[in-house]
C-alpha cells in the first residue's frame, strides 16, 4: 500500500518550506532602498508593491499562497481533515484572496482610491478574514471529534486556535481603520501598517501550524507503531512505514 503519511509529511515540509521564503523575501522587502522610505507602522504592506523592488512583496505573496495550497493538500493527503467540510472553501478562499491582491495590484495610496485599489483592499480583506474562518471550522470539528473518543485536542491546534482569535481581533481593528477611510477619517487611526503586520504575522503563523499538526501526527503514529511492534516481539518491524495516520476523516 502507498504511505499516505509519508507523503502528507513530505507536503507538510515543503509547505513550511515555502512559507519560511516567503517570510524572507517580506522581511528583505523592507530593507531594500525602495523598503526604507516607507514607515512599517503607517504603511500598508503592499503599498511596498510600488516601491523600487516591490516584485518582492508580488513574489513572496504568490509563494505564500502557493505554500498554503501545498499544506492544505498535506492535511487531505494525511486524512486528518475532509475536503467536504466547509473549511476547505475558506481556506480556497484564502489563497484566492493572496493570487487577487498580488494579480490586482495597488495603484497608487491615499484615501481617494482608483476602482483597481479598492478591488486590491478587497481581496485583502478576503484573503484576512478567511483563514481564521477556516482554522476555527477545522478546530471545531476535531474539537467535537476530541470529545467523541475522548481525546486531546493536538497541541498545533491548540495554538493555532490561539493564533487565529489574536487574528480576529487585529481583523476587526482592521475593519474599523477601512471604514474610517470610506469616510475620510484615515488619520483617527493611522496605524494600519502595524495593524495589518500584526494579522498578516499571526496568520501566517496559524499556517505553519497546520504544517506542524502534519508533522506531529506523522511522528504520532510512528512512535505508536513503534511501541505496538516492540509489544508483540517484532523490535525488527518497529521501523517500516506506516499505511495511514491518525485522523483519519473517512
Amino acid at each position: 500500500g502507498r504511505d499516505y503519511g509519508l507523503a502528507a509529511h513530505r507536503l507538510a515540509v515543503t509547505g513550511l518550506a515555502g512559507i519560511g521564503i516567503a517570510t524572507l523575501l517580506e522581511v528583505v522587502m523592507q530593507m531594500v532602498p525602495g523598503g526604507r522610505r516607507l514607515d512599517p507602522l503607517t504603511a500598508t504592506i503592499s503599498a511596498f508593491a510600488l516601491e523600487p523592488g516591490g516584485w518582492l512583496f508580488s513574489v513572496g505573496v504568490i509563494i505564500l499562497a502557493v505554500a498554503s495550497t501545498v499544506l492544505g493538500a498535506a492535511l487531505l493527503v494525511a486524512r486528518l481533515v475532509s475536503w467536504r467540510q466547509p473549511w476547505a472553501i475558506w481556506y480556497a478562499l484564502w489563497c484566492i484572496g493572496l493570487v487577487g491582491l498580488t494579480v490586482i495590484t495597488k495603484t497608487e495610496i491615499g484615501p481617494n482610491s482608483s476602482v483597481q485599489s479598492r478591488i486590491h483592499w478587497s481581496f485583502t480583506l478576503l484573503a484576512f478574514v478567511s483563514l481564521p474562518l477556516a482554522v476555527l471550522l477545522i478546530v471545531r470539528e476535531l474539537r467535537r471529534r476530541a470529545r467523541t473518543e475522548h481525546l486531546r485536542l493536538p497541541r498545533p491546534l491548540r495554538a493555532a486556535t490561539v493564533l487565529m482569535w489574536i487574528a480576529v481581533g487585529w481583523f476587526v481593528l482592521l475593519a474599523g481603520q477601512s471604514a474610517l477611510s470610506v469616510l475620510h477619517r484615515d488619520g483617527l487611526f493611522p496605524w494600519v501598517g502595524l495593524i495589518e503586520r500584526g494579522v498578516a504575522v499571526t496568520e501566517m503563523a496559524a499556517v505553519v501550524c497546520l504544517g506542524w499538526w502534519v508533522i506531529h501526527e506523522r511522528r504520532a503514529v510512528l512512535a505508536a507503531f513503534a511501541e505496538q511492534q516492540r509489544a508483540h516481539g517484532h523490535p525488527e518491524a518497529a521501523t517500516r512505514r506506516t499505511q495511514r495516520p491518525r485522523g483519519d476523516s473517512r
